[in-house]
């Protein structure tokens, strides 16, 4: 007796493994079913892909090829349901709707191209900018250090007075005979 129940035990669970899989494949077949029957709709939203595409002079220069294919994908299509091939005229509704989407990723990635070369032109005139104010920067730089070098070599002749620097008659013609200025600690400046 322990026997016979340890073999309904197994057939029971084949039992059941069946029921699953036939439900499975029910639910998988009704799934396609559904996809199917919605595809139509998708061919339709092909053609309104193809046609916003295709206004544009430029996007269509672009997407020649899958348009055409695409086009071609929904002649076949209108051909197969003619003839009353349902499930193929699904198919080739797809094909349609993915040539069309091909076409549409085209059309995005030129935009797409069209503005990385713009903010690459962009950052390149930026640093070409940045490098000239540089050098106008360094330019002046350059130049207020050698203005304080200057200053600090005429600080330094003054500190040092008239007996360092004799007085010449070129130095007189220099200035055209005029008389110096009076610093503020009441002497006579050079």
């Amino acid at each position: 007796m322990r026997r016979a129940l340890t073999a309904s035990k197994p057939r029971s669970f084949a039992l059941g493994r069946g029921l699953f899989a036939a439900a499975a494949l029910a639910a998988v077949t009704l799934g396609a079913v559904l996809r199917a029957e919605a595809e139509p709709a998708q061919a339709g939203s092909a053609e309104d892909v193809l046609a916003k595409i295709e206004a544009n002079d430029v996007d269509k220069a672009l997407v020649t090829e899958p348009a055409a294919r695409a086009r071609s994908a929904l002649e076949r299509a209108r051909r197969m349901r003619l003839a009353g091939d349902e499930a193929h005229a699904r198919q080739a509704d797809a094909v349609a709707r993915e040539w069309a989407l091909v076409a549409e990723a085209l059309v995005r990635a030129a935009k797409e191209e069209a503005r990385a070369a713009a903010a690459r032109k962009a950052a390149l005139d930026a640093g070409t900018e940045a490098e000239r104010e540089r050098a106008l920067l360094e330019q002046s730089i350059a130049r207020a250090g050698r203005l304080q070098a200057e200053l600090r070599k005429a600080q330094a002749e003054t500190d040092a007075g008239p007996a360092a620097a004799p007085p010449t008659a070129a130095a007189g013609a220099v200035d055209g005979g005029a008389k110096r200025p009076v610093t503020a600690d009441g002497g006579a400046g050079k």
